[in-house]
């Protein structure tokens, strides 16, 4: 019977069973490895395939020829962890190959073997600990035609088990064969002696490699272990003067499990010239697994602040570039990515990559790549890059910018930004929120399109909303806005994952930047579920921001379409955004009034957006959620500019129904507009909703104008106190201030008390100056009509007259002809739904 075997041996990794889980966290990520003399083959990792993973991979047929060498008649396998995450500083941080288990099995066990079944090898440690079995599909191929067996080697591989064709089980023991008697044939040539030591030291580094691996932490560390004796030393060198792509591979993985989280030993690396090594395989190799390691090295190195600064000094960022420009292969991008990552800590490095080409890169894996390991790693740097472009806007140094310093960056230009936009991130970071599940990368990439839609030069934004609009990226920020909350509130015991809150925020918050001012953008937000989405939100967050930015998004929806009004009441929208002013001691500290009033001044806002010009909607606020009890109390409690402004546009689209007039009084509605005119540092917009809400409450009813007396002094203070400087009387933005106070005046006059008041008040001056002078017809009309009350009221006429000497005979005649037509388009018998502007409203009146 013949000893020997010569052929091909084919071999597919099928699976594994019973692994033993290595990782600290998580389930382990397995591969295996298959090496038959000097031939070595692997899988790629099965991602989080824990315990018993399954492969399915066909590797290469393994030549076999065990005369000429004895080192084929052995199969060796080994499964390792090849994502293991230990604790690293950086989340996808990896420690290359963790030994999860290995062992070998005969060649000559196949021998017999000619159509593919199932066999299992034991896995152990070198403690000789069971860790699992590996199985594999096997058959071989012999040289030439397939030996036919005699009955004497029938009973033998009968005897010996090699004849079987069912797969083995995992509980069938591996039987044992005799050891074979390999002779030496007589004038074959002995084999390169460089070639022969070149492969020992592959196979001893090998070895070593798996020592490391598998030693404890403390025997990495370079005082009283092997790092110390010159080992690093040697290694640095082999990665500098050999060209075995194995052998650097083990060289590079070596230096990667002795430098993770060991300091002495990264330290040791730097000094024996191992930064330039590992650089220049970043630059020369091609192989996958020797830059897979040296990326990871790097990427450990990087921890380490003055190593991660001889790396930039190196011409490390470039280096890692290249690899992540030319490779394909996502396990040796994570591992650049993750060293370019760690590299950006530093602040000379991440300035380096602050550059259009590096951006560039770092966009098309985000792109190209389905690796979550990836998407982390690119997110991360695209995040800290922009971050530190936008810090050069905080001038308090806070880490953040305030209303104050975004509104004054109208001119800054981010130029982060604009090359993340040029490299079509946009489309990008969209498709990122739509296949991942981390929570990291979705909140990063949520956070760049926000800031990609909102910084400015606000050209460059409104380009990048509509870039996210066009590739399809207000649904899934929709998605994520549900899938964050739900997730939040089924977790247990209140432990919301910090990273899906952001996410959940940033997502909304760029929902309301894009439907802000844009009815295209608004209509698709409405059509793929946003709105009832933000209402949702509304109804059960306990995130300030994110209710600030739900609310927000409802009342920019209803602000560009009326329509959306009646849509955005039928699915609730009243409701929720009344439950945010209800629960306010849920969502925010008792004594945290900033905070409240960020959220309360868009909840304010969305509800008079909703129910302008809208009787229905004001009969729910009114009648079934209580609201105008809501918004008094909110302009009692609250400094807040913009809050007070939408609370008291809520009152005056509330008062302009005569039904709830008489509510509105008996709740306190005058009082509570006095202290909106009154407060220190008035706005235009909080005058102008005010005197609004009181030309709107006193309209056809003496008695609101009787209970409002109290309004006119501050009322008509700021009405002269803006018309005594011509520039502030004529300013294009006080027009529709000017003419709210004016709107005011003339219906309190209809009143005798208010009138004589208002008469006293000498304000009839300033709008006869208004009338005369303004070149806004709308001004004209309103101050026209108040003179004319007040020269209605024989004592509120007598002391204007003293002090103009009467009410000149055309602005009589200015009223009589256009005061009708005014009057109707202000008290809503024109359609206030085709009125929206000042000039539209001129040009109403004119005609």
């Amino acid at each position: 019977m013949t000893q020997h075997m010569k052929g091909q041996l084919h071999v597919e990794v099928v699976e594994a069973r019973n692994l033993k889980n290595t990782d600290t966290w998580g389930k382990i990520s397995p591969s295996c490895s298959v090496q038959i003399g000097s031939q070595f083959q692997r899988t790629n990792k099965h991602k989080e395939g824990g315990s018993n993973p399954k492969w399915n991979k066909q590797l290469d047929s393994f030549m076999i020829d065990t005369e000429k060498d004895a080192s084929t008649s052995e199969m060796h396998v080994r499964v390792f962890d090849k994502d293991s995450r230990m604790g690293s500083k950086f989340v996808t941080d990896l420690i290359g190959r963790v030994n999860v288990g290995s062992g070998s099995r005969s060649v000559f066990d196949f021998r017999y073997i000619t159509q593919p079944v199932m066999r299992w090898v034991p896995l152990t440690r070198q403690s000789g600990k069971n860790r699992g079995h590996a199985g594999f599909r096997v058959w071989f191929q012999p040289e030439g035609e397939a030996e036919v067996m005699n009955e004497e080697e029938f009973a033998v591989a009968e005897e010996t088990g090699h004849q079987e064709t069912a797969d083995e089980t995992v509980a069938t023991p591996v039987s044992s064969v005799p050891q074979l008697n390999i002779t030496e044939v007589e004038g074959e040539m002995e084999e390169d002696a460089d070639v022969v030591g070149l492969r020992h030291t592959h196979d001893v580094l090998r070895v070593f490699c798996d020592m490391v691996a598998d030693s404890p932490y403390c025997s990495k560390k370079s005082m009283g272990s092997i790092a110390r004796f010159g080992v690093i030393q040697l290694i640095v060198r082999l990665c500098e003067e050999n060209d075995c792509d194995e052998l650097l591979e083990s060289c590079a993985a070596a230096l990667l499990s002795l430098t993770f989280d060991c300091n002495e030993n990264i330290v040791a690396v730097a000094a024996n010239n191992g930064i330039p090594a590992l650089i220049g395989l970043c630059n020369s190799r091609t192989h996958d697994g020797t830059l897979r390691e040296a990326c990871g090295t790097l990427r450990n190195l990087a921890d380490n602040d003055d190593t991660s600064a001889a790396i930039g000094v190196a011409s490390g960022i470039p280096a890692l570039l290249h690899v992540c420009d030319t490779n394909k292969t996502e396990e040796v991008l994570e591992q650049a990515a993750s060293a370019l990552a760690n590299l950006s800590n530093n602040a000379a490095n991440l300035n380096e990559l602050l550059n259009p080409e590096p951006i560039r890169i770092i966009v098309a894996l985000c792109q190209n790549f389905e690796d979550e390991g990836i998407h982390e790693a690119c997110t991360f740097l695209l995040h800290k890059i922009v971050e530190e472009d936008i810090a050069l806007s905080d001038d308090n140094g806070d880490g953040c910018l305030d209303r104050d310093e975004f509104n004054d960056q109208e001119d800054r230009m981010y130029i982060s930004l604009q090359y993340i936009a040029q490299a079509q991130g946009c489309q990008a970071l969209v498709r990122l929120c739509q296949i991942s599940h981390n929570s990291s990368v979705l909140w990063k990439a949520a956070k760049l399109l926000e800031d990609l839609s909102d910084l400015p030069p606000h050209e460059e934004a409104e380009e990048n909303r509509e870039a996210i609009t066009d590739c399809n990226g207000i649904a899934p920020l929709i998605c994520l806005c549900r899938v964050m909350q739900l997730e939040a509130q089924s977790a247990e015991d209140g432990e919301v994952d910090p990273l899906g809150s952001k996410a959940l925020t940033s997502a909304a918050n760029c929902l309301w930047i894009l439907a802000r001012g844009s009815v295209h953008r608004s209509e698709i937000i409405v059509q793929t579920g946003g709105a009832s989405a933000m209402i949702s939100l509304c109804s059960t967050a306990l995130v300030a921001e994110v209710l600030e930015a739900a609310a927000g998004t409802l009342g920019d929806v209803a602000n560009v379409k009326p329509a959306f009004q009646v849509a955005l009441s039928g699915m609730g929208a009243i409701t929720a955004l009344c439950r945010v002013i209800r629960d306010l001691d849920k969502w925010s500290e008792e004594d945290d009034s900033l905070t409240q009033a960020d959220v309360l001044r868009q909840v304010a806002w969305a509800l008079s957006e909703i129910i302008m010009d809208n009787e229905d909607n004001c009969t729910h606020l009114v009648d079934q959620e209580g609201g105008i009890g809501m918004m008094i109390s909110l302009m009692h409690s609250y400094d807040d500019a913009f809050l007070l402004e939408q609370a008291a546009a809520a009152l005056s689209h509330i008062a302009f129904y005569d039904q709830f007039k008489n509510a509105l009084l008996e709740a306190g509605a005058v009082a509570a507009l006095v202290r909106v005119l009154t407060l220190e540092g008035p706005t235009p917009g909080r005058l102008r909703n005010g005197a609004g809400a009181i030309a709107n409450l006193v309209a056809r009813n003496s008695d609101a104008a009787e209970a409002a007396i109290t309004t006119v002094k501050p009322l008509t203070d700021s009405l002269k106190e803006i018309c005594r400087n011509p520039e502030t009387r004529d300013s294009p933005d006080l027009v529709i201030v000017i003419e709210q106070l004016n709107r005011a005046v003339m219906n309190l006059a209809m009143e005798h008390n208010c009138a004589v008041k208002i008469a006293e008040s000498e304000v009839a001056i300033p709008m006869l100056d208004l009338v005369k002078f303004s070149n806004e017809q709308v001004i004209k009309l309103s101050a026209a009509g108040a003179l004319v009350n007040l020269s209605s009221d024989n004592d509120a006429n007598l002391i204007v007259a003293k002090l103009t000497g009467g009410i000149p005979p055309h602005v009589r005649l200015l009223w009589a002809n256009d005061g009708a037509d005014y009057e109707k388009v202000v008290m809503g018998a024109a359609d206030p739904h085709t009125v929206s502007t000042t000039e539209e409203l001129q040009q109403h009146i004119t005609e």
